[in-house]
């Protein structure tokens, strides 16, 4: 049996998929959860129990962040990495996303470390520490790169992110291409257990990013306001995670829905099979992220069979093709909002069934953390 330490959220859907796949193998696996104090605050110990009983694995310990600019302070953080390391028998330290996470590998561990990267983190944030010129951004960048060569092995989302390493961080063939993947089976036999009544009868367009900035909602919101009438007064526009934790921002888009005159709906977050049915039942979803991986979101719709827009950023195009989905060519509202009306009146349409097919060929969550699997017994030799 092989014990594995993650670095991870508990709050992020994404990174339990990742765990779950695992920790689920009771024979094969034991797994466990260091998390960031940012992250703790974020979820109440009740809730925490819960994650770690339907996921099956143990938190083992909570540090803040590593810190360059006071590096005395990491030397605590790092004994309870290796304390842990130590207690539970850790046979690979497996760290989830690269900003900040990644900078614990300037440490040595009694065992191998992976890196998984996911999109923003090496697209835009760690490269905007190699564009400033002060000395604490140039220690940053220092510790990025001696971070990046010492991993066992590094896991990336996307081929964009695996150029974007090579060209700022480093250049090794450790890298490998491992999607989150969605779980195809779920999607396609989906059975919900609460129906969406404000939803019957309706044509809506749903937007299903989460609520942070970065997913860049008002965008959406003004090029809705350029479509013509007939758009506005047929479709409801639906949006999600009205309880984010980002409260301003939050508050930031609701106000711009209440006072837009479109016909919305701002949800709560949704559970797994309500989010299924909302990609099914949708005329159209819509996604305006400033930078991205390989979004899960946009596959599950594409599972889907659900025409699809995507923002001007450079997806991979063995899975994202204009003609399957719909590709902006730029950050123009009038070009989201001639896109949204071509695609609902029919005068674009997209080839769903390949983009279907497409999805399910390359981004099964099955088949990648089959993949990732493989890694864990080639480092450990077994």
């Amino acid at each position: 049996m092989k014990n594995i330490l993650y670095l991870a959220d508990c709050n992020l859907i994404h990174d339990l998929k990742w765990i779950s796949f695992f920790s689920t193998q009771t024979t094969k696996y034991q797994c466990f959860v260091i998390i960031r104090q940012a992250h703790a605050k974020q979820i109440d110990k009740e809730k925490l129990a819960i994650v770690q009983a339907k996921y099956n694995f143990k938190v083992v310990g909570i540090i803040n962040d590593f810190s360059v600019a006071r590096f005395w302070q990491n030397f605590k953080q790092k004994n309870i990495i290796q304390q842990a390391i130590k207690d539970y028998k850790i046979d690979i330290f497996h760290i989830f996303y690269a900003e900040p996470n990644a900078l614990w590998a300037n440490f040595n561990y009694n065992c191998k470390t992976i890196l998984t990267t996911r999109g923003t983190d090496v697209l835009k944030t760690i490269p905007e520490f190699f564009n400033k010129k002060n000395i604490l951004a140039k220690l940053v960048s220092y510790f990025y790169k001696r971070a990046f060569s010492r991993f066992d092995a590094i896991i990336s989302t996307s081929t964009q992110q695996i150029q974007s390493i090579e060209n700022h961080l480093v250049k090794t063939k450790k890298i490998q291409l491992i999607r989150t993947g969605v779980d195809v089976d779920k999607i396609l036999n989906n059975n919900p257990n609460h129906s969406l009544e404000t939803l019957l009868n309706k044509k809506y367009i749903l937007f299903p990013r989460n609520m942070r900035p970065i997913y860049n909602h008002e965008f959406a919101i003004n090029s809705l306001l350029l479509t013509n009438k007939e758009i506005k007064d047929n479709y409801t526009v639906v949006f999600v995670d009205k309880n984010a934790q980002d409260k301003n921002y939050v508050s930031k888009i609701d106000n711009l829905l209440a006072h837009s005159g479109l016909n919305y709906l701002f949800l709560d977050a949704v559970s797994q099979d309500i989010l299924f049915e909302l990609y099914k039942k949708a005329a159209l979803v819509v996604m305006c992220p400033l930078s991205d991986g390989t979004p899960v979101s946009a596959i599950e719709a594409m599972v889907c069979k659900t025409p699809l827009i995507l923002p001007p950023l450079a997806y991979d195009k063995d899975i994202f093709s204009n003609g399957e989905v719909f590709l902006l060519a730029n950050w123009e509202e009038k070009n989201l909002a001639t896109a949204i009306e071509d695609i609902l009146t029919q005068k674009i349409k997209l080839n769903t069934n390949l983009a279907q097919q497409k999805a399910i060929l390359l981004a099964n969550r099955q088949t990648e953390m089959e993949k990732l699997a493989a890694i864990y017994a080639q480092i450990l030799g077994c």
